[in-house]
């Protein structure tokens, strides 16, 4: 028998989108319609049957939106999604009126989606998938997305974090009135604090307030420690509610529900409990709300969190300033002091000052004050110290009973959580800055803020050390003090009381870059800025009155070359027989460098504050690209060919635009603070993707200053053993010091950029992934190049760099396992050379037979 093909095709597609409406309803208890973006049905599902006592086929006989109410058709029709869409999109859902078979209407939400491309042919027309569901006794999803957007606008106005909880959790209230919301957020000890819970007993919350999580402790502790929603259906039977039983049942609480709210990076922030009164399970519909409430409690717990660390780290900067200027306090009482504020803003118990010589240890201060018979460092303090110094940078640990490494011998003596830093000045090692508590905390309770503070806090340890060191040798008898004083790391002047130089040592000298000879027809006040004046000759007349034996200021002294550099002086009085003032004898330690990492600090902070804008500014571009691109491919279908063709190139555009903002959100991630691993997961990849990726960052900004880029790939590059981000921030350092180069010493139509992948060979035959970096920009001159990646080392004007970036490049290239070369000629231009082993695959070496 013969069939038209349309016939064959109709029947065709109908089976298909047959198959495709079971595998949805495999998914829900639902009944299913596919249909037309106009509203033609093409499948009904036989569940259709007892919701409305309509048969399939009596469904498909109905025009379009047939089903719906005809006041209803125009807002059903407005609310269907746009096709082609995106399948990571939310449904479109919306309440309406359905024909039933008696003639009666009754209310439904539907939630719409596209049908899954990859299931349905290029020919066939787009298709929308909708599943019902009855409104009567149960909450408005309309009015619950009208509530999260509330919650959005809360969030963004800056609203306190408990206020906005309390708001979310009285929405799911009002759409479900037999649940109890309540929001607990877990701190550093992994204990639950409470937040939010406006219908909860106050007793009750009292009672659970402060508890640790655990695999048995409740519903909200097991939530959290197993990462995964934790549900009790009977608060008296269940043994998880054993230490809380009695409290709940007594307040009329019988089953708990409890989901973690995870932050973007994976931690647990805190738990979302459901309580009910009577013995049940969550329904469906509570299970989705639920799911919804919690990605919105992390959204405002994570902001609120990002808050707290900027001004944390305002209020650190500031306490450290505080103390450590004030010129009426021995070190003894700084060190107190700063030891008592780095235990309150670490949130730990003890804190001490350990100092290190030829390996012996000994506890300079301490907080809580201690007495002397009592500073010997435990066995446990001092494997954690030896760590510190080996690794010569911060050390950490939050559970002492399964991470650290002691000796074998060691007893146990109290220490779960130890945070170090080893205090280091000019590359010496001076001691160690170490913060205990006796209780175990979080994997990812020390933050980069944390860290960062720990280095500040132990330079400043280290400078008052050394200065220490420098005042005790000045007070050493004449003859000593003379073979010393030109010796002396620091620079030490004696001044007559005119402030006129009688004599200066040689790190004076360098300090000023002068010479003995011209600093002896010079003055101190010559060479101090004018607003430290007053502060110097205050102090001095209090010295002069005999109310302090020395003074110390920070002040600015004026270099050869114009500038101010930052000094730390310290000056005593050499009295003769008749207690009249003979000399002035000073110290000036340079702080210089200090006070940048200071700047440098609060730069970080504003950097990272700006890192977690662009993230979500990127997110939010997601949105509309994907609109534009959804009108783009619609537009493909037009029958007219220039308008195939410019749509053809507006979705070329609307690609480059994702590829950048995937970039962003890439570049912008943040990595966890909780491992000392700089790469915790290196993987096989593509190095001209990276090096494309990175271009297409920087594409823009190239060409609005005029600047020709080349780049050629190599398409036979194997693949390599990287962590991409990180590389790609490399190469953005790379890509913007050739910029600055090339704006400050080429003309607009003379610069250029070249960027090369190539596998190489070594004159040892080591194989290299190499990718060079070119430009005819100035060139760096001999004496520069040697110091290009030291850190804070920068050729450029004040405000126009932070001479991190290429250190940074340097050290993310070497714990790649790579090398970076650079060869530079003066008045040419620069090439970087960046290379990496190879990572071959299991299998003959490419290169085997040369």
């Amino acid at each position: 028998m013969f069939f038209p093909a349309a016939v064959t095709q109709e029947t065709a597609l109908v089976s298909r989108l047959a198959k495709i409406a079971e595998m949805v309803e495999g998914l829900t208890e639902d009944p299913v319609i596919v249909m037309e973006p106009s509203g033609r049905y093409r499948y009904a599902s036989a569940r259709l049957l007892p919701l409305i006592g309509l048969i399939s086929e009596a469904v498909l006989d109905l025009g379009e939106h047939g089903l719906c109410h005809p006041e209803d058709r125009e807002r059903l029709h407005a609310s269907l999604p746009v096709l082609p869409g995106d399948l990571a999109d939310p449904p479109a859902a919306t309440e309406w009126r359905c024909l039933c078979q008696d003639g009666t209407y009754r209310w439904v939400c539907s939630r719409t989606r596209t049908v899954i491309p990859d299931l349905v042919r290029p020919e066939d027309p787009p298709f929308l998938i909708c599943s019902l569901r009855p409104v009567t006794g149960m909450p408005s999803l309309l009015d619950f997305e009208a509530g999260q957007t509330r919650i959005l606008e809360m969030v963004a106005r800056g609203w306190a974090l408990p206020l906005v909880l309390e708001s979310l959790i009285q929405i799911l209230e009002e759409h479900s009135p037999q649940v109890l919301g309540s929001v607990l957020l877990l701190d550093r000890e992994n204990r639950l604090i409470h937040c939010a819970a406006p219908s909860l007993p106050h007793r009750y919350i009292q009672t659970i307030n402060g508890a640790k999580m655990g695999p048995n402790a409740g519903s909200c502790g097991a939530a959290a420690f197993y990462r995964a929603p934790f549900v009790v259906e009977d608060i008296a039977s269940h043994a998880n509610w054993d230490a809380f039983r009695d409290s709940a049942l007594h307040h009329g609480l019988r089953a708990c529900w409890s989901h973690p709210i995870f932050a973007a990076d994976g931690r647990v922030l805190g738990t979302f409990a459901f309580y009910y009164r009577t013995p049940q399970g969550p329904s469906s519909n509570e299970i989705e709300l639920l799911q919804s409430a919690t990605h919105l409690a992390g959204i405002a717990i994570e902001r609120q969190q990002a808050l707290d660390t900027l001004a944390r780290g305002e209020e650190r900067l500031r306490q450290l300033h505080e103390v450590a200027s004030r010129s009426d306090l021995s070190f003894e009482r700084k060190a107190e002091r700063l030891l008592r504020i780095g235990c309150e803003q670490l949130g730990l118990e003890s804190g001490h000052l350990t100092g290190i010589q030829s390996d012996v240890y000994r506890v300079l201060h301490s907080w809580p004050l201690a007495p002397p018979s009592s500073l010997a460092p435990s066995d446990s303090d001092r494997a954690f110290c030896r760590e510190a110094v080996t690794r010569r940078s911060p050390f950490w640990i939050t559970d002492a009973s399964q991470t650290v490494r002691r000796d074998q011998n060691a007893p146990g003596d109290g220490i779960e959580t130890y945070f170090g830093v080893p205090i280091l000045l000019g590359g010496a090692l001076f001691g160690t800055l170490s913060f205990t508590s006796a209780t175990s905390r979080r994997a990812d309770s020390c933050s980069r803020a944390d860290v960062e503070y720990l280095r500040l806090l132990a330079q400043w340890f280290g400078g008052e050390i050394a200065r220490e060191r420098a005042e005790t040798k000045l007070r050493e008898s004449e003859a000593r003090f003379r073979g010393t004083f030109h010796d002396a790391a620091v620079g030490m002047a004696i001044e007559d009381m005119n402030g006129g130089f009688l004599l200066t040592n040689e790190a004076f000298g360098q300090f000023l870059g002068r010479s003995q000879a011209e600093l002896a027809r010079m003055s101190v006040p010559a060479i101090s800025h004018p607003d430290d004046q007053d502060l110097n000759e205050a102090l001095l007349r209090r010295a002069l009155a005999r109310e302090t034996p020395c003074y110390r200021m920070e002040k600015r002294y004026r270099h050869k070359n114009g500038s101010y550099v930052w000094g730390a002086l310290s000056a005593s009085i050499v009295w003769d027989e008749q207690h009249q003032p003979r000399y002035l004898i000073s110290q000036v330690l340079d702080i210089s460098e200090w006070k940048r990492m200071q700047a440098q600090l609060i730069q970080s902070a504003k950097l990272a504050s700006l890192g977690e804008m662009v993230a979500g500014v990127a997110h939010e571009i997601n949105n509309p690209l994907a609109v534009i691109s959804g009108q783009a491919q619609l537009l493909q279908l037009h029958a007219d060919p220039l308008v195939r063709a410019d749509a053809v190139a507006v979705q070329q555009m609307t690609d480059r635009v994702s590829r950048i903002v995937r970039s962003l959100q890439d570049f912008a991630r943040q990595q966890p603070a909780e491992t000392l691993d700089p790469l915790p997961d290196r993987q096989q990849g593509d190095l001209n993707q990276v090096v494309q990726s990175g271009l297409d960052l920087v594409q823009s900004r190239l060409r609005r200053a005029d600047i020709r880029v080349t780049h050629a790939l190599s398409p036979d590059l194997p693949p390599v053993l990287i962590q991409a981000t990180q590389i790609e921030q490399a190469l953005l350092h790379l890509f913007t010091n050739a910029q600055q180069a090339l704006l400050r010493h080429r003309p607009a139509a003379e610069r250029h950029l070249d960027i090369w992948t190539s596998l190489l060979v070594d004159p040892t035959g080591r194989d290299w992934c190499e990718v060079m970096v070119r430009d005819n920009g100035g060139g760096i001159s001999p004496e520069t190049l040697p110091r290009i990646f030291d850190p804070f080392f920068t050729t450029n004007d004040f405000g126009e760099g932070t001479g991190l970036g290429l250190s940074i490049c340097h050290s993310i290239v070497e714990a790649h396992e790579g090398r970076i070369l650079v060869e530079s000629v003066l008045g040419e231009g620069t090439t970087f050379r960046i290379q990496f082993p190879p990572h071959f695959p299991a299998g003959p070496h490419p290169n085997s037979d040369r």
